[in-house]
C-alpha cells in the first residue's frame, strides 16, 4: 500500500523528510563537520590552559638574582691582603681585624674599571662625612698576579684621588670558604657591622652605572647612622 500526501500534509512533515535524499546527506555531513571543528576547538583551548611552558636557560638566568659575596647575617672571615695605598702600605694586613666591631664598607673587585673608580670616589665622600659614626672602608683587588697588579692599583688610586686603603688579595680570597665571590662579579660591596653582613651588592658589566652608584651612596649613608 502506498500513501500519498496532500499539499497541506507535506507542509506539516519534518524538514528533513521533505528534503531529497542527496540534500539530506549534505546537511548531515555539514553538521557533522561543524561538530568536529567545535570539539577540536574546545580540546585545543583546554590544552593551551594546562600546558606548562618550560623556560629556557636564558630566561631562568635573567630572572635569577645576581649574588656575590657572603650573605646577610654571615660572619665576615678574617683574611690577609697586601696594602698598596694607605697607612699600612707595603705590609700584609687584615683590615677585617683592624676595623673590629665598627661599621665597614668592604669593596671586593675582580677588575679595575672606570665605574669601579667612580664608586670608590663616592664611598670616600660618604665615609669622610660619616666618620663620627665610626664608619670605615677598604678596597681589595683579587688578582691572579698580585705583584704585576701593584702598579695598576697605585695608578688607579692616584688617577681617581682615592683615599680609602686599597689592597691586593690572592685568588683564595674569592673562594667560598673566604669571601665567596661570584666569578662574573666585577665589583662586590659588603656592608658589615660587628663582623656580620648587613647588606650585599654585586655588579657585573654595565650594571654599575651612575644611578646605581648614587643609590648605593645613599644606602651607605643610612647604614652609617643606624
Amino acid at each position: 500500500m502506498r500513501f500519498s500526501y496532500g499539499r497541506a500534509d507535506r507542509q506539516n512533515r519534518p524538514l528533513l523528510s521533505r528534503m531529497s535524499p542527496s540534500l539530506t546527506m549534505t546537511v548531515f555531513f555539514t553538521f557533522l563537520a561543524s561538530y568536529e571543528i567545535l570539539v577540536c576547538a574546545v580540546l585545543m583551548a583546554d590544552t593551551k590552559s594546562t600546558v606548562n611552558i618550560v623556560p629556557t636557560d636564558d630566561i631562568v638566568e635573567a630572572k635569577r638574582p645576581f649574588i656575590s659575596g657572603r650573605l646577610v647575617g654571615d660572619e665576615v672571615p678574617y683574611f690577609y691582603v697586601r696594602a698598596v695605598t694607605g697607612p699600612m702600605m707595603n705590609r700584609s694586613v687584615c683590615y677585617v681585624c683592624r676595623n673590629g666591631q665598627r661599621p665597614v664598607v668592604m669593596v671586593l673587585m675582580q677588575t679595575l674599571s672606570p665605574s669601579a673608580r667612580d664608586l670608590l670616589i663616592e664611598i670616600d665622600r660618604v665615609v669622610n662625612k660619616s666618620r663620627a659614626y665610626g664608619l670605615r672602608c677598604f678596597g681589595v683587588l683579587v688578582s691572579d698576579e698580585p705583584m704585576r697588579d701593584v702598579s695598576h692599583v697605585q695608578t688607579f688610586a692616584f688617577d681617581g684621588k682615592i683615599e680609602m686603603p686599597l689592597t691586593i688579595g690572592a685568588p683564595m680570597v674569592a673562594l667560598p670558604s673566604c669571601q665567596n665571590l661570584n666569578p662574573d662579579a666585577d665589583v662586590t660591596v659588603i656592608l658589615y657591622r660587628q663582623r656580620k653582613v648587613v647588606a650585599n651588592y654585586a655588579f657585573r658589566g654595565d650594571m654599575l652605572d651612575e644611578d646605581a652608584i648614587k643609590r648605593l651612596g645613599q644606602t651607605i649613608r643610612a647604614f652609617a647612622v643606624k
